[in-house]
């Protein structure tokens, strides 16, 4: 049977100046007068030693050992009442790293991107997984959710060339996924998100822009793969290391190491990926990262 180690509690330097430890004056001077009363008891039993008329065998010694008590008693106390008087030593101040406090400030919905601009980009991942897996039964769902969304968008959306850019990869991505065309459908569908991101970036999203970026480079590196292309692959990690540089530190500041240190050891094992196939398992384990690294920002705390 296995026992639970025993917790110690870390104690503060004020949780010790409450303790028992603190020295105590006034115990102190009490001691030391009572030692010096027996101290002069002492000395009147040895002057009455020395003029005892009665001349009473054995009363000698009897005053002796009295006298020889008392001055015990007497040294015994003043050493413990010194003891008692000397100031404790304080154990030196731990510094306390400073941790960061979890902010429960929320977006304001109407400062948030537009819902139908997150339906797009989450159709257009939905399409992307369709086309990497060659699933065209579902396909046709994801393209019809993609054209209401685009249809629902504001017209006031910032960045107008972004938007035509978007607008017109829509169009296109249709064509390609309704001819099944895998890999344009891959890599127009991805160029949708990373759209999106901008976009949602000119507003306050809930979700960061670099670690929307994170599964962004996962499906370029996907789609590195499934064209045989590895350059593009090695492209894709590269920029993803350097958007998982600028991120991390966000991500370890709200408490959350362990996750940080499980995609950097994936990402350690895409960099060291030599053929298309080494890649397949590390980036399935760096998308599905990527989506936890996503709830971090949209769970409530």
């Amino acid at each position: 049977m296995e026992i639970a180690p025993h917790k110690v509690a870390r104690l503060s330097p004020s949780d010790l100046s409450d303790r028992s430890l603190r020295p105590v004056s006034s115990s102190s001077s009490s001691a030391h007068r009572l030692a010096r009363s027996l101290v002069t008891m002492t000395e009147k039993h040895e002057q009455t030693e020395r003029t005892n008329p009665t001349g009473v065998p054995g009363a000698k010694t009897r005053q002796l050992s009295g006298a020889q008590h008392l001055a015990g008693l007497a040294a015994i106390l003043f050493l413990a009442s010194a003891g008692c008087s000397e100031q404790p030593s304080r154990p030196p101040a731990t510094q306390q790293v400073p941790v960061e406090p979890v902010h429960t400030y929320r977006i304001p919905v109407a400062d948030r991107p537009p819902a139908s601009l997150l339906r797009l980009g989450q159709s257009a991942k939905n399409l992307f997984d369709a086309a990497w897996s060659s699933d065209w039964s579902r396909s046709g769902a994801d393209v019809q959710s993609l054209s209401e969304a685009v249809s629902e968008l504001p017209v006031d959306l910032p960045k107008p060339d972004l938007v035509a850019q978007l607008q017109s990869r829509v169009v296109r991505v249709t064509n390609a996924a309704n001819s099944r065309q895998r890999i344009e459908t891959m890599a127009v569908a991805n160029a949708i998100t990373q759209l999106v991101a901008e976009l949602s970036a000119q507003y306050q999203p809930l979700v960061p822009y670099e670690v929307k970026m994170l599964g962004y480079y996962g499906r370029q590196i996907e789609l590195g793969i499934a064209s045989g292309r590895l350059t593009d692959s090695t492209q894709a990690t590269s920029d993803l290391v350097t958007a998982w540089n600028r991120i991390q530190p966000a991500i370890e500041r709200r408490g959350h190491v362990d996750y940080a240190r499980r995609f950097n050891d994936i990402v350690v094992e895409l960099m060291g990926a030599k053929r298309p196939a080494d890649l397949v398992a590390p980036v399935h384990a760096e998308l599905a990262a990527a989506a936890r690294l996503e709830s971090i920002f949209t769970s409530p705390e």
